[in-house]
C-alpha cells in the first residue's frame, strides 16, 4: 500500500452487534481497504469496567502476509476511537430509574434479550 497517499478512497462500511459485546465492522472498497475488525467487549467482575479487544482480519499481500502498516494504522485509530467513546460510557448511569412507556416495548424486549448475556 502507498503509504503516503493521502487521496480519497470510496468504501461502504456495515457494522453488525451480534451482541452487546460483539460487534463486526466490514469496510469493502477499493484493493487493500476490504477488512473487518471485531470487537469484543467483556466486563470485570464489579461490572464497574470492562476489556474491550479489537481483532482485525485483513487481507493479504503477494508476500501472504497482511500490510502490517495498515493493521497498526487500523488499531491505533481504533484505540482512538475507543479512547473517544469513554467520555459517554464514563457516564453511563447504570442504576437509572425505569421510565419506560408502552411506547417502549420494543426497548424493552430488546433489554430482556441482551440480559442473558451477563455474566
Amino acid at each position: 500500500t502507498d503509504q503516503s497517499s493521502s487521496a480519497p478512497v470510496k468504501s461502504n462500511y456495515v457494522a453488525t452487534a451480534y451482541s452487546p459485546g460483539v460487534v463486526i465492522a466490514q469496510l469493502a472498497g477499493e484493493e487493500s481497504y476490504n477488512y473487518h475488525i471485531i470487537t469484543t467487549a467483556v466486563p470485570d467482575a464489579d461490572y464497574k469496567s470492562c476489556t474491550i479487544r479489537l481483532n482485525l482480519a485483513l487481507p493479504v499481500q503477494e508476500n501472504g502476509e497482511p500490510d502490517q502498516y495498515f493493521a497498526k494504522s487500523l488499531l491505533e485509530n481504533s484505540r482512538m476511537g475507543l479512547d473517544m467513546d469513554r467520555a459517554i460510557w464514563n457516564q453511563l448511569a447504570v442504576d437509572h430509574a425505569d421510565t419506560m412507556v408502552e411506547a417502549d416495548s420494543a426497548a424493552v424486549a430488546f433489554a430482556g434479550f441482551v440480559k442473558q448475556f451477563r455474566l
